[in-house]
């Protein structure tokens, strides 16, 4: 789907956004639990009929309660996502009109997919931008496969935790997105960005020299804006990148 930011009667930039939406997922997740219940019922009124139905009460009961567990558990995880959807799009919502941003999408090379939250395509290039909602003191250092969140919890007490590092997640991202615009003969440098959106985040003790990582004091347009490139984008490479990208997404 494609649509365009307006704000203030302007323009900004175009949208791209998967065909695998978020919302839809959960609408029929809640239907499945639903029908799980509703099954459960259906049985309940069954068994006052016939007592070979209250024999097996029971297996329905589990299956109702397991279903819904499931799909309902499904959906939180899809919820944290949709926020973080939603907050990746916030990023971006100054750009002009001469952007194009990608959302939410999947890319596959040679059979290895990725999921990416933000391409952002310009005059300043292809940027791929991972986007983490994570609190607290992040530690990381671009070489190290795993980084640390240290944060308080909600009795008070301090802990750490490990993670991927999203650098590590971002290049991988890169590659192949780079080698995609190769096969159809574009040559043009992706640059991976790290974004840490909550605002309750410290990113102090992150060190990092090819992939730059921002936090919400660093609005990602005004990155792009400052941002010293060789050569802006031709519009007819950017059209190029655009067509590959429409076709690509899943």
């Amino acid at each position: 789907m494609r649509t365009n930011y307006i704000k203030g009667g302007i323009i900004m930039a175009t949208l791209h956004t998967s065909k695998n939406d978020l919302r839809k997922k959960i609408r029929q997740n809640n239907l499945i639990s639903l029908g799980a219940w509703l099954f459960f019922f259906v049985y309940l009124i069954l068994s006052t009929v016939n007592h070979w139905f209250l024999v097996l009460f029971t297996l329905p009961l589990f299956f109702s309660m397991g279903a819904s567990y499931f799909f309902l558990n499904k959906n939180k995880i899809l919820q944290i996502g949709l926020e973080g959807e939603e907050k990746a799009l916030m990023l971006v919502k100054d750009l002009d009109d001469s952007y194009h941003v990608f959302s939410n999408i999947s890319i596959r090379y040679e059979g290895q997919k990725s999921e990416l939250d933000l391409i952002v395509v310009g005059k300043k290039g292809v940027f791929v931008v991972e986007v983490k909602n994570y609190r607290g003191e992040i530690e990381g250092k671009e070489d190290e496969r795993f980084w640390k969140q240290h944060k308080v919890g909600r009795k008070g007490t301090r802990y750490t935790q490990e993670f991927y590092s999203p650098v590590k997640q971002v290049s991988t991202h890169v590659y192949r997105l780079s080698k995609i615009l190769k096969s159809d003969n574009v040559y043009t440098w992706v640059q991976g960005v790290v974004y840490f959106v909550n605002n309750e985040v410290d990113i102090t003790q992150v060190e990092t020299n090819q992939i730059p990582v921002l936090s919400f004091d660093t609005p990602l347009v005004t990155y792009l804006e400052e941002l010293d490139t060789k050569g802006e984008m031709t519009e007819e490479k950017l059209m190029s990148i655009i067509t590959i990208l429409n076709s690509r997404i899943q």
